[in-house]
């Protein structure tokens, strides 16, 4: 017989002297209240971690906390791992608690110190996250070894859900998701009957048109329902194949149930009122929640292997932990509140360039411009600070004209957005090749929405590529000595494809605007006090 299924002698029970039993109280209260000051310390020291919310919040205050793609609710996600942690109370009782590598925990905190300190002189509280991962992996460590770890490790990385993605691996995410759930919603238009055209982003009715938004994407309902699938799998403690099919079976739900959503929002006549917007998206999350959960059950009844819920091992006796390593956790816990204390971050200026709005003129050589309605919610959350969107004309020739600089001191709102190569909403890219145009590399695209075709150059300035954009968000070096000294740029030239022309025909009139603003472009990547020199 297994020792957690013996049964228990009442006899011995009762038979166990009375100071065994008061020292064994004293020692779970001693223990409770030592864990209930730890709580305080770590919520002091991290307490910017706990309070952080993106930066101007694209939309309302609810459907931000559900539906907005930047947002990680961190207080949320750190609660609920402390709720891991409860629930695996039971099996920390019986660990020995012998502590493991100094070396290694010593590693743990001393990178735990190195992010913490980084976040503080950079504002980056999110950063915060990691630094909070690698303290508590590096306090189980030393308190419990390697036991400890392999008890709280799923608590520990649910932390990672408290970290934001990057804005511009984000923003390509976002819009991929926005075309796909335009096209799905459409499909399922046209199994109901109702005529449709899905153009891009847009679903075109016969009497209204619909723009799938970045809300809408579905990212943020994956990102939730995937942290709930997590937390059932804790709950009915599902192992192996079991907890794989769900967690893998969890984005292709959430983004069937966006579709869901987005199909409603086009057939309700009051999906405008914002309310209504919010609670239809939590209602299909709810519907979402109840899926998975008839999933799980399903798996389960089918044998699949994983399904059979394990039984917590019975607490043992309390035993001592070190304390010499318990006043090293504390000490270290400490020292982390004392830093967020006294620790003021970097004051770094924004780059002494100006902006295009005012470095790019509005006429060029006897083209003329005129100036267009910038699209900013399906820019979404692309931070584009005086951008330039004008149309110049020259007889019949015309082309439209986009460069937007960015705003580096923006945490998760990076310039760098495959939107910012589109005209608008609504576009479809029927071709797009890396080519070198007046000596530089530009993406050249052919797009069309509706009998509206354009040839579109795209390039970036001020910037390496994607991979660099990342790296330099996650590490939020704009907010350190090692910024930029000039703004990213993006740069959109496009002009219509007229009827009988071919793309090398409208290239001509690109080429022409392209080596008139040379200049200006020069201009906004030179800092002013560099020019002269």
């Amino acid at each position: 017989m297994d020792a957690e299924d013996r049964p228990i002698d009442p006899t011995a029970t009762l038979a166990e002297p009375l100071s065994a039993k008061l020292r064994r109280l004293v020692s779970s209260r001693r223990a409770r209240l030592l864990g209930a000051l730890a709580l305080v310390l770590g919520a002091f020291a991290y307490r910017r971690l706990l309070a952080f919310r993106p930066t101007d919040s694209i939309v309302v205050e609810v459907e931000g906390w559900f539906f907005e793609p930047s947002d990680t609710a961190p207080l949320i996600v750190v609660a609920l791992s402390l709720w891991l942690l409860y629930r695996r109370s039971a099996r920390l009782a019986a660990l020995a608690w012998e502590g493991g590598s100094i070396a290694l925990s010593a590693g743990l905190f001393a990178g735990s110190i190195a992010v913490f300190i980084w976040s503080l002189l950079t504002e980056a509280s999110d950063l915060q996250a990691i630094s909070l991962i690698l303290a508590s992996a590096g306090s189980a460590n030393l308190l419990g070894g390697w036991p400890a770890l392999r008890v709280v490790w799923l608590p520990i990385c649910f932390l990672l859900f408290a970290i934001p993605i990057p804005s511009p691996l984000r923003h390509e995410i976002v819009w991929m998701l926005q075309n796909w759930a335009a096209e799905v919603t459409g499909l399922l238009l046209y199994f109901l009957g109702i005529p449709a055209v899905v153009s891009g982003d847009r679903i075109l009715l016969a009497d209204t048109v619909f723009a799938v938004i970045e809300t809408c994407s579905g990212l943020r309902s994956v990102i939730t329902l995937l942290m709930l699938a997590v937390l059932m799998i804790d709950l009915f403690r599902r192992r192996g194949l079991h907890a794989a099919l769900l967690l893998v079976f969890t984005p292709f739900l959430a983004f069937g149930t966006n579709a869901l959503r987005s199909l409603g929002l086009v057939l309700n006549p009051a999906s405008n009122i914002a309310s209504v917007h919010s609670l239809q998206g939590i209602g299909m999350l709810l519907a979402a929640v109840l899926v998975l959960y008839a999933f799980d059950g399903l798996l389960e009844r089918l044998g699949v292997p994983g399904g059979k819920r394990v039984r917590s091992p019975r607490p043992l006796a309390a035993r001592r932990i070190s304390r010499e390593r318990l006043a090293s956790v504390f000490g270290f816990v400490a020292l982390l509140g004392v830093l967020s204390a006294v620790i003021s971050p970097w004051r770094i200026a924004s780059p002494d360039v100006p902006l295009p709005v005012d470095a790019i003129p509005r006429k060029l050589d006897g083209w003329r411009s005129a100036d267009l309605q910038t699209d900013r919610l399906f820019l979404g959350m692309a931070a584009l600070t005086g951008p330039v969107d004008r149309r110049y004309a020259r007889g019949p020739r015309t082309v439209d004209v986009f460069v937007g600089s960015g705003s580096p001191r923006q945490r998760l709102r990076s310039f760098y957005s495959p939107k910012t190569a589109l005209p608008g909403s609504g576009w479809i890219i029927e071709s797009m090749a890396r080519v070198e145009r007046s000596g530089r590399e530009v993406d050249e695209l052919v797009v069309r929405r509706g009998a509206e075709r354009r040839l579109v150059h795209h390039w970036y300035l001020e910037t390496r590529g994607l991979w660099d954009e990342i790296v330099r968000e996650f590490l939020a070096l704009e907010s350190s000595p090692f910024a930029r000294p000039t703004r990213g740029l993006a740069v959109r030239l496009s002009t219509p494809i007229a009827g009988g022309e071919t793309p090398a025909d409208a290239e001509k009139s690109l080429r022409a605007i392209t080596g008139l603003l040379q200049e200006p472009l020069a201009l906004l990547m030179e800092p002013r006090g560099k020019r002269g020199n």
